[in-house]
């Protein structure tokens, strides 16, 4: 029995830390700004989310003075930020049907005005009113629509929350591998950006895991971490919760009196903030103590109790677990008539939470959101492959251009030059001929000088004594003498 009741205390501590931030605003500041327009309806609300887990009537009055205010001035923005806070009050009371309707309000304006911040929330948060009342299902298609816009706005505090409630949905579901993937994603984004509060949180979680899975002193490890981060936070209903779970634990170790110890503290809590969850959780949880003990009718009364809240507050999961323990425990004392009736209203609620078409759902939307992020991640590789191949086909295009440019002038200056040649041929073609006539010329003239000179010469040894014949004379005189 121990397995199945604390499949019902998963801890989402933030569901709405997504969408609000606890700026501390004080009433000074507030009275310092008297004029009725939009910085007031911003104040107003940022001192009702600081109040909201402390003093929820004060910042309801903060919240619904807001809204008043935000649809005199058709202040859209501030509408849907008024109904989130409310809802968010709501949800801290245990009234998870109200909250949710309000959420849905919200997530109407937001969506459109098209803020992905807001709807993100919204959707967050109406995931976590839903895991509250047992419809899984929807919790989950919620969370992974929220989770999907935080990835798109890269904000990792607030993709580590859609994690840490998947986480928490799963764990309900009893599917614990899911539950500690989760967790542990949202623990390394959370520990990256030293968010004490988120940490606590997710440590809290890891130990109603650890527990579930017998793994007791890591279940005490992780819980005392979170009970030391969260020593000085005013938020108590996540130490109570805390409170809740090392309670639970102790009772399944058999250490009745310290798990007495524990849930008392976090009952206690739980009433002064009229949290009627975190009571029902609470009572349920001595109960099961009681059972641990044998002592049928504290059991019997406390289930009961338990179980009058949980109807109360539409809460599924307390209420198949108070019926379930209701019934083995009038069976124990021989009241069959009352275990038939309170085992039937158990199969009721059980098949609810667990039917054939919520699994599917369940299924349906993980893989629904698996598949359309490996599409974003193929989209987004496509696109870098698509952009390589434009920058390569430009690349292509630029060298293409490149080379019949160059071909271009490659051909001009081959023009260029064939024009110079072509009339450098012609000129020298034209300075042959006249130098060829110019040798012509020459020639001639030469010819006729030295015909001129031969002629000359003829008549000058026509005129002139022969050399045989002096030389003749020359000899004979000689052989006179």
């Amino acid at each position: 029995m121990q397995n199945l009741f604390l499949k019902i205390i998963a801890v989402c501590f933030f569901s709405f830390l997504a969408d609000l931030s606890f700026c501390q605003v004080s009433e000074t500041n507030l009275l310092k700004h008297p004029a009725q327009d939009t910085t007031r309806v911003n104040l107003l609300l940022e001192l009702s989310n600081e109040l909201a887990r402390t003093k929820t009537e004060k910042a309801k009055t903060y919240a619904e003075e807001a809204l008043v205010l935000a649809r005199k001035l058709n202040f859209e923005k501030g509408e849907g930020d008024a109904n989130t806070c409310l809802a968010l009050i709501c949800y801290a009371k245990g009234d998870f049907g109200m909250a949710l309707k309000l959420n849905e309000v919200a997530l109407k304006i937001r969506t459109k005005l098209n803020d992905k911040y807001g709807m993100a929330g919204s959707y967050a948060n109406m995931s976590n009113n839903l895991r509250k009342t047992g419809n899984y299902a929807r919790a989950i298609e919620f969370q992974l629509k929220a989770l999907k816009l935080r990835e798109e706005i890269k904000d990792k505090k607030l993709i580590g929350d859609s994690y840490s409630s998947l986480g928490n949905i799963y764990y309900s579901q009893g599917n614990l591998q899911m539950a500690e993937e989760y967790n542990r994603k949202a623990l390394v984004l959370y520990e990256h950006a030293g968010d004490k509060v988120r940490i606590a949180a997710v440590l809290s979680n890891l130990g109603a895991i650890n527990a579930n899975m017998k793994r007791t002193d890591s279940a005490l490890y992780y819980m005392r971490r979170a009970i030391e981060l969260k020593k000085d936070d005013k938020d108590l209903g996540t130490v109570a919760s805390i409170y809740n779970n090392i309670g639970s634990l102790y009772s399944g170790s058999g250490q009745y009196d310290s798990a007495f110890f524990y849930l008392d503290k976090s009952e206690k809590i739980f009433s002064e903030k009229q949290n009627k969850f975190g009571i029902a959780q609470a009572k349920l949880n001595k109960a099961v103590v009681y059972v641990h003990k044998e002592d049928h009718p504290k059991a019997i009364q406390l289930f009961l109790a338990s179980l009058a809240i949980s109807k109360e507050i539409g809460s599924l999961v307390i209420t198949g677990e108070c019926t379930s323990g209701l019934a083995k425990e009038y069976e124990a004392t021989q009241k069959y008539k009352e275990a038939f009736v309170f085992y039937k209203e158990y199969i009721a609620a059980r098949d609810s939470m667990t039917n054939e078409q919520n699994t599917k759902k369940t299924i349906h939307a993980q893989m629904q959101y698996d598949f359309d992020k490996k599409s974003a991640a193929d989209s987004i590789k496509n696109n870098e492959a698509k952009k390589f191949e434009d920058i390569k086909h430009k690349q292509e295009i630029a060298r293409q251009k490149i080379f019949t440019y160059g071909g271009i002038a490659g051909f001009l200056v081959m023009i260029i030059v064939a024009g110079i040649s072509y009339f450098a041929f012609r000129n020298k073609r034209t300075a042959n001929i006249e130098i060829a006539r110019q040798k012509l010329l020459v020639e001639e003239k030469q010819k006729e000088i030295l015909d001129s000179i031969y002629y000359a010469r003829r008549i000058q040894r026509a005129l002139i004594t022969p050399e045989k014949y002096i030389d003749r004379k020359l000899n004979y005189l000689r052989k006179k003498n």
